[in-house]
């Protein structure tokens, strides 16, 4: 599918916008899930910078983009 048939067909036909939007949901919800586990576990006992640094380290384990809206390919 090139361009021009993604024009023809409008947008939500296209194949492209679909991969796309399949691809940002589940890394939105796997950032907010990390967030809140990471604030579960240890946001009462560490300190905000401590807190922050703990979720960067989960969030580059785990693989997933540390701003959500950034695709992966």
């Amino acid at each position: 599918m090139n361009k021009q048939e993604c024009d023809a067909r409008g947008y939500q036909c296209c194949l492209y916008n679909l991969l796309l939007t399949t691809v940002d949901i589940p890394q939105r919800r796997a950032y907010e899930e990390i967030h809140l586990k990471i604030l579960t576990a240890v946001g009462l006992y560490f300190p905000a910078g401590l807190t922050f640094l703990t979720f960067e380290h989960t969030m580059t384990a785990e693989e997933v983009p540390m701003d959500p809206r950034v695709f992966i390919f």
